[in-house]
């Protein structure tokens, strides 16, 4: 047996008529395919608590190409350790920087920095690692709860391995906004 239309279709065809649905379905259908192949734009699902309090487990996201990628940024990117994988995470070192753990502060350069939006400080201890030109250091907001580059072998991935920086949640509807990078300060 075939169901009716989509929901969406009743509600375009409710405010534009039939045909006017029809087209709108066709229009927003082609914007969304070129939004895809030619402007970069990606979807994807939180799989963990590793960004909270930033991001929840199962928010639906939207990430777009924008390079170069900065301190501050949160974007996916591809697992270092699991091929075929993705994951969310804030860049907190680029290439030539030095970053270290040490008594719950996260250190760039030489200078600690001040991190509003990690949920709690670090309970581990990361010797200095210089970041190679090219390289990201990444961290999870739950700092405690992030399998991130800390607690990688190579404590750093290939910038190219990052797919996008995210945008924008679009669901739940109860979360749906804008994602604002949010640079480290450096000090106090």
């Amino acid at each position: 047996m075939a169901e009716g239309p989509s929901r969406w279709r009743r509600v375009l065809r409710a405010v534009f008529g039939k045909p006017g649905g029809n087209a709108a379905s066709v229009a927003l259908l082609c914007a969304l395919v070129y939004l895809y192949f030619f402007s970069g734009i990606r979807f994807f699902l939180v799989p963990s608590e590793s960004m909270e309090p930033t991001l929840l487990k199962g928010d639906y996201l939207i990430t777009t190409v924008d390079r170069p990628y900065r301190r501050g940024d949160i974007v996916v990117l591809a697992d270092p350790e699991h091929p075929g994988d993705f994951i969310v995470k804030r860049i907190i070192a680029v290439g030539g920087d030095v970053v270290w753990i040490s008594a719950g502060i996260v250190c760039v350069n030489g200078e600690y920095l001040d991190e509003p939006y990690a949920k709690e400080p670090p309970k581990y201890e990361m010797w200095p690692v210089r970041i190679p030109y090219g390289g990201v250091f990444v961290l999870g907001d739950n700092r405690n709860h992030s399998h991130d580059s800390h607690a990688w072998k190579q404590h750093w991935t290939s910038a190219s391995a990052i797919t996008g920086k995210v945008r924008f949640i679009y669901s739940p509807i109860s979360r749906m906004g804008r994602v604002r990078s949010h640079e480290p300060k450096i000090g106090s």
